[in-house]
């Protein structure tokens, strides 16, 4: 597995950096809250990000964690927040043991605070990804040109997929989102997201392709309304990731039990329903424990 692209974190420094006015913020994602729980003996917690709403990521993931519970021996606490940079402080401070994020997270918490990969998920037989940038079936837009002057909505800054994709491949062509387009949103979720362009708030939205598939699962009401007008691979895919002075032995312990999911029934069950095939070690150089 390939270290990922220069521009990767190019665009990570230069969005760190970033002096101007942010893009506007739309949240779809007010469904309920799922705050930390408190600590209650010894117990492990995991952070995801809601990339779909927070009802629909607690089932996605609460199975993945009551496994990791049961190989591990120890209960497990899901935690949820709404972006990456919210997630990345909760590893920074130690308030989660671990954490499933994106690529493009992960570089910044690699940057930022020397953040440690345990595993990456493989899917559909890679561990890279892919960005769809989405438009309404009835849209008039045949090709990206035709967005010129449109409302365009990603998901985070710091996802690879749902962002960094497209303003990489807009630099290439000498153009930037928050000139090129008419309007910028961030809505820090898929659905937010994928909602956004059904609702006619915006023209156009580029999420995660694994993130969509998962989200068309549940809403079967939304085939047929939506096409891809630009497809963009992206150099990796989630990640397991932890702090940076977890004992060597706890990180050893915690990737261990994911790179041996895909070995037990009762593993396989569970990255069915997250459509991961298996978790693999992270790549070289890109900061293993």
């Amino acid at each position: 597995m390939r270290s990922a692209p220069v521009w990767v974190v190019i665009l990570l420094t230069l969005l760190t950096a970033c002096a101007g006015p942010p893009a506007a913020e739309i949240r779809f994602d007010q469904v309920e809250e799922h705050p930390a729980l408190r600590r209650s003996g010894d117990t492990l917690r995991m952070g995801v990000v809601t990339l779909l709403s927070p009802r629909e990521s607690f089932t996605a993931y609460r199975d993945l964690a009551d496994y990791l519970g049961e190989e591990l021996g120890v209960p497990v606490d899901l935690v949820l927040r709404k972006s990456y940079s919210e997630l990345n402080d909760l590893v920074r401070t130690a308030a989660v043991d671990m954490a499933l994020v994106g690529h493009g997270g992960y570089l910044n918490g690699r940057q930022q605070f020397d953040m440690q990969a345990l595993a990456m998920a493989q899917i559909d037989g890679s561990t890279e990804g892919d960005a769809l940038l989405l438009v309404r079936t009835d849209s008039g837009a045949s090709q990206f040109r035709d967005l010129e002057g449109s409302a365009v909505a990603f998901t985070d800054p710091l996802s690879l997929s749902g962002h960094l994709a497209l303003r990489h491949w807009m630099a290439g062509e000498e153009l930037l989102p928050e000139t090129y387009f008419g309007k910028v949103l961030f809505t820090y979720s898929q659905d937010g997201a994928v909602e956004a362009v059904i609702g006619r708030v915006v023209d156009a939205a580029l999420v995660d392709a694994y993130q969509y598939r998962t989200y068309l699962g549940h809403h079967s009401e939304l085939d047929g309304k939506l096409r891809v007008l630009m497809r963009l691979r992206t150099p990796g895919s989630m990640l397991l990731v932890t702090r940076p002075d977890l004992p060597p032995a706890e990180a050893a312990r915690y990737r261990t039990a994911l790179l041996a999911m895909s070995d037990s029934q009762a593993g396989r069950r569970v990255l069915a329903k997250l459509l991961v095939e298996r978790f693999v070690p992270p790549p070289v150089g890109g900061g293993e424990s």
